[in-house]
């Protein structure tokens, strides 16, 4: 399990990215909180690492930003391990990726990683080569990956399971321009789950420069 931790205040954010991403990916967000930065998980082999990592950096008083795949991910560690942050922050999720999505993503990986995941980067950030700049160390690499890619797919086929009602408070940011999860299929979701909704009419699925400080539920 892959980290990095940069220490602020008392409180803490914790970072999990998308699908195909890793922790660059929150890289321009602001906070005066201290942040863990996780690069993608594997559930449920990585959660007796995550608790002994917070045991190690004494990390109680937390909130969680998870974007897309990360966002799942969040859910799953509230209603099945027992984690509790203070509150959620959920990044660029729909109600559920069908399974004919997901053979099509594999077999585009399958066919031409490289070419998919470019297109996959560019798709994601509102400058789409910075997208790509950004992440090119998976596509130096896309069959040594392969693995870890087809395990996060096989994730989001079943996380429309972690989408009920939970006992923390949970915000969802999305982009009114997100090409990945339409901002449609979020309004379904926030209105489903009572969860209340920040929009950024301009952004995409990967909203770089959030001020987390500054958000508040409800917002």
């Amino acid at each position: 399990m892959k980290y990095r931790v940069v220490l602020g205040s008392g409180h803490w954010w914790v970072f999990l990215p998308g699908w195909a991403l890793d922790s660059r990916v929150f890289g321009y967000m602001k906070t005066e909180a201290s942040c863990l930065y996780l690069d993608q998980l594997c559930l449920p082999e990585d959660v007796v690492s995550l608790r002994s990592l917070f045991e190690s950096y004494n990390i109680s008083s937390y909130s969680i930003m998870g974007l897309s795949l990360g966002g799942y991910q969040a859910l799953s560690l509230c209603h099945e391990y027992e984690f509790a942050p203070q509150q959620l922050c959920l990044m660029g999720l729909r109600d559920r990726y069908s399974a004919a999505t997901i053979r099509l993503i594999k077999r585009k990986l399958e066919r031409d990683g490289m070419g998919y995941l470019s297109s996959f980067y560019r798709s994601c950030f509102s400058n789409g080569g910075h997208g790509v700049e950004l992440f090119s160390s998976f596509l130096d690499r896309p069959i040594k990956d392969l693995d870890l890619l087809n395990n996060g797919l096989m994730y989001l086929l079943n996380a429309h399971d972690s989408l009920r009602v939970l006992d923390v408070p949970v915000l969802l940011c999305h982009g009114g321009a997100d090409q990945v999860a339409p901002v449609a299929k979020a309004r379904q979701l926030s209105t489903r789950l009572s969860w209340p909704i920040h929009l950024f009419s301009n952004g995409a699925h990967v909203l770089e420069s959030l001020h987390l400080d500054g958000l508040k539920l409800g917002g």
